[in-house]
This record gives C-alpha cells, structure tokens and sequence, in this order.
C-alpha cells in the first residue's frame, strides 16, 4: 500500500476513523489550512500563506470580502487585517489554557459589541481571530476557531448600522440642545481588555508586557502602567510604563513595541517625535528583545534606566536598589 504523505512537509497524512485526507495534509498542515494560516493557491497550485504570492495573480480578489473590514478579498481577511492578527497571534500567551482563551474571546467580543468607534471595533475583531487561532494552535481546541469569522461578520455587520444611525442622528439634532451622552462613534480611551495580570497586579495584554513588569517589579523598580504622557501637550498620549523620579509626573517612560503593521508604525514613529519634540526621556523595547535572554533583557534594562536617571535627574531614586554601574 502506498504511504501517504503530506505535499508540504512530507510527513504522515492525517487520517480520521481509517479515512485519509484527500489533499494528503498531515495533522499539522491541516489545522493551520482549516485556521486560515495557509491556502491552496488557485493559481500556482501550491500550499504557503495568504498573501505571500508566487506571482501577481496570487493577490487577485474575487467576489468574496474581509470578514473584518469589508475590503474585497479572496481570502477570508485582506491583507492588512491578516497581518493584524497574526501580531496578535505574536503577542498572545502560548501557555494560556481553553478556558482562559474563551474567558478572554468572550470578553473582547461583548466589550467590542457595547464600546467603540469603526477603528477599534475592526481590530478588536481580529484580535478575537488571533485568540481563536491560538486556541486551537496550542490546545487543540476548535471551539473558538469553528464560530469566529461568523461571530466577527454578525458583529460588524451590527456596528456598522450602530454607528450609521449615531451618524444620522447626530446630523439631524444639530441645531438642537441635549444634554451630551457619549456616542458610539467617539474615541474610547479605555477600550482594551486584558488577558492576565503580572505578579503586582498590573493588568496586561500580551506575554512580552507581562515578563517586562514583573523584570521592573522583582527588581524593586516602582513603576505604573498605561500613564498618560502630561509632558506631552499638544495631543493626548499614554505610555506603556511610567518609572518616577522627581514626584508623579517627573521620571522616565518606557514603550514596548510589539506590533509591525502599517497603522501600528505609524503611531509608534508619531509618538517617538512627540518623546523627543518635548525632551521627555523615555526606553524603547522592541518586539523581539526580550524573547530570548531573559537575565541579559533585564540587565540592560536596568543599566539603561539608571543611564536615563541620571542623565536627566542625576540622580536615582532612594526606593531603588544599589545596582552595579
């Protein structure tokens, strides 16, 4: 009897109840195919990742649409939002268990369906397609991955008639007096909900941030999250650690880059202008150091906030360690 093997790495195809696969996928390969991970080009006939063409005609849409934003796409997201998830997907915790994933997916989804503007209701959506797809990844559950895309459609399809009828309304009360309620179209400064939490408490959202604060916490470094930048005047800016040095509003910012998509940079090189525009000291982290060398990471994270410290206050706080210069 033949062996079946599979096309993409050559290992056993999957088989189900003594039935092989018929696109002789093994376990591995199927999962990521059913998840959206990889397709089966229509043109070159090969399986690799949505959007990684073999020519142009790979990226050729057809009469289908992203389930997030609604842009033509052959696939089940466009580009843009693909890259999306799959830095969500970066970011999300590897270790996180069924029910933490599904406590986590329903949360994002009933806050994402009450709160909101268009831009944070898309992304919302495709975090919810990161979880989903590292639910069924890590835990070889399908739950989350089986309903997500119908779950996402149903609920932009309902947000966007929410934000039209904000719209309509707000356009016809113009010249009317109210008394002012917060819209569905406004900016929600608040609209992010958390995984888990770090070993002080802090509610974070991806394991890179957790291993950072806990780095400032075990290494008695007093520190808060998600601070808003009162140096900053001109615009209203959160950073991702506040480390005091001069009071409550006098020390050094720390920003974790995790993401890499357009939007995402975009914002990262405004706020780096603003840091520097008001000379306002402030630590890069980006996505990937922290990944490997965890007692190197914290050591050159706490030589270059004493370096800030000193470079900006000469000086470092009474409630820090000694640490060797």
């Amino acid at each position: 009897m033949e062996e079946l093997k599979c096309p993409i790495c050559g290992e056993p195809t999957s088989i189900y109840m003594g039935n092989a696969r018929k696109d002789r996928l093994c376990r591995k390969h199927a999962k990521e195919l059913k998840d959206g991970l990889i397709i089966l080009c229509e043109n070159c006939g090969k399986y690799h990742e949505p959007f990684v063409a073999c020519n142009s005609k790979c990226l050729k849409n057809k009469d289908t649409f992203c389930v997030t934003c609604g842009k033509a796409s052959k696939y089940k997201q466009c580009k843009d939002c693909y890259n999306e998830t799959r830095n969500f997907i970066d970011s999300l915790d590897k270790n996180a268990t069924i029910t933490e994933n599904r406590n986590y997916y329903y949360n994002l989804k009933d806050f994402t369906f009450r709160r909101g503007n268009i831009e944070s209701v898309m992304s919302n959506c495709n975090k919810m397609i990161a979880i989903a797809i590292n639910n069924s990844n890590n835990n070889n559950d399908d739950s989350l991955i089986n309903k997500v895309y119908k779950d996402v459609e149903d609920m932009n399809n309902k947000k966007k008639a929410s934000f039209e009828q904000q719209e309509k309304a707000k356009n016809s009360d113009k010249t009317t007096t109210t008394t002012h309620t917060p819209s569905l179209i406004e900016e929600n400064r608040d609209n992010i909900v958390y995984l888990k939490y770090s070993e002080d408490g802090h509610a974070l959202d991806s394991e890179m941030e957790i291993k950072i604060d806990d780095i400032l916490y075990s290494s008695e470094i007093l520190h808060c999250c998600h601070k808003p930048i009162t140096e900053i005047l001109s615009q209203n800016k959160t950073s991702d650690w506040f480390i005091p040095i001069e009071g409550i509003n006098k020390g050094i910012y720390i920003e974790y880059w995790g993401m890499d998509t357009p939007k995402y940079i975009a914002s990262k090189k405004e706020k780096i202008q603003l840091y520097i525009k008001y000379d306002v000291p402030f630590i890069e982290i980006q996505k990937d150091d922290p990944k490997n060398n965890t007692q190197l990471f914290k050591a050159n994270l706490i030589k270059e906030i004493t370096k800030k410290a000193e470079q900006y206050f000469n000086k470092m706080p009474k409630w820090t360690k000694n640490y060797d210069r």
